[in-house]
C-alpha cells in the first residue's frame, strides 16, 4: 500500500486504535465465532490497523489477495478500469464496511476483481486470509463460491427453466438427462462481476434467480446500462460464437443475490452446430448489438 503507515496495535492497549470483538462480529464471515476466537484475531501478529492518507491505494485489480479489510474511520472507493484504461467508480464504503473478502473465498481465482483507494484519512483493520477462512469454516450458512454440480434438489427447477429457453429446445433426451454433468450453478452476491469487457469468453449464463446488469462505459466515461436481465434470460453468448472475436463486449454484474446456470462453450457450440437457424439468428443479434454499442460509446448525450 503506497504511503500507508502500519500501527502496532495490542488488544489490551487502550492508547492504540481500538477494534472490539463486536466490530468483527458484525461481519457475516465472523458471526459464528465466539468472543475468545474474535479476541485471538485481534491479538494476531498478522492483523493490524493501517493508517492511510487520501489517495493511498489499498490494493489493485488483478493482485493476489491475502487479506480483507474493515474500515474503522474514513472512506474508501472501489473502482475498476475499462478496456480503454478509464477508471470507473463502483461504490463508496464508509466506517463499518468491509471489503477484499471475495478473492479469499475457496474456489475463487484468488485475484482482486477491483481496485480500492482511500478518499481521505482512513483507518483500516487488516484481517489475514487464515483468519477469514477460520470464520468461513465456522459459518454453517457458508457456501463456497466454487462452481458446483447441480444438486439433485435443484435439478427439476434447472431442467424446467432450460426447456423454456430457445437456445436449448433442441437438446436430445440424453443431453437433458446429463444436464447435471455439463452445467454448473453459481451463487453470487450483489455487485459481483460475472465477467468484464475484453475478457475471453468461455461460458454462457442463464439466470436462475436474481438480476444481472449488462453495461458498458462509453468514450466519455459514462456508465451505460444496456440491459437488466431477470430469471430465464441468458447472456454471454456473443463471445462464444464460432466466427466471433471471442471477447466479452460488455460487463456483467449482479444487482442482487443471484443464482446462475453456467454452461461451457463446448456445449453451446455443439448446440449451434445442430441448429444453423439459431446460429444465424444469434450472429444477426450480435451484429446489431455491435452497432448499438459503437453508437453508445461515441454519444455525449447519454447520462449514464
Amino acid at each position: 500500500m503506497a504511503n500507508a503507515v502500519a500501527v502496532d496495535v495490542r488488544f489490551d492497549d487502550m492508547t492504540a486504535v481500538w477494534v472490539t470483538p463486536d466490530a468483527l462480529h458484525k461481519i457475516p464471515i465472523f458471526r459464528y465465532l465466539n468472543d475468545e476466537a474474535l479476541k485471538q484475531i485481534l491479538r494476531s501478529a498478522s492483523n493490524r490497523v493501517i493508517e492511510c492518507r487520501a489517495g493511498d491505494m489499498v490494493f489493485k485489480e488483478g493482485e493476489i489477495g491475502d487479506c480483507m479489510y474493515l474500515i474503522l474511520e474514513g472512506a474508501a472507493e472501489i473502482f475498476i478500469r475499462t478496456v480503454g484504461g478509464r477508471q470507473i467508480s463502483m461504490q463508496t464504503l464508509k466506517a463499518g464496511a468491509y471489503f477484499g473478502e471475495q478473492s479469499l473465498m475457496p474456489g475463487s481465482t484468488g485475484r482482486r476483481n477491483a481496485s480500492v483507494r482511500c478518499l481521505g484519512p482512513t483507518k483500516l483493520f487488516r484481517i489475514s486470509k487464515p483468519d477469514v477462512l477460520l470464520g468461513l469454516t465456522r459459518n454453517p450458512n457458508f457456501t463456497s463460491s466454487r462452481p458446483k454440480a447441480i444438486a439433485s434438489s435443484n435439478y427439476p427447477e434447472v431442467l424446467g427453466l432450460l426447456r423454456g429457453v430457445r437456445l436449448f429446445r433442441g437438446l436430445t433426451e440424453i443431453e437433458i438427462d446429463t444436464i447435471p454433468q455439463w452445467t454448473e450453478v453459481i451463487e453470487c452476491e450483489p455487485g459481483q462481476f460475472i465477467f468484464k469487457e475484453g475478457q475471453v469468453g468461455d461460458f454462457l449464463y442463464v439466470l436462475l434467480e436474481g438480476r444481472v446488469e449488462i453495461f458498458i462505459v462509453n468514450d466519455f466515461g459514462k456508465v451505460i446500462t444496456l440491459e437488466v436481465l431477470a430469471r430465464g434470460e441468458y447472456f454471454g453468448e456473443q463471445a462464444l460464437l464460432p466466427d466471433g472475436p471471442g471477447l466479452r463486449n460488455a460487463n456483467a454484474r449482479t444487482d442482487e443475490d443471484a443464482k446462475l446456470i453456467k454452461i461451457p462453450k463446448s456445449a453451446f457450440v455443439s448446440i449451434l452446430k445442430r441448429d444453423p437457424k439459431l446460429s444465424k439468428a444469434l450472429c444477426a443479434v450480435g451484429e446489431s448489438q455491435a452497432k448499438e454499442i459503437a453508437r453508445l460509446r461515441n454519444s455525449r448525450s447519454m447520462s449514464g
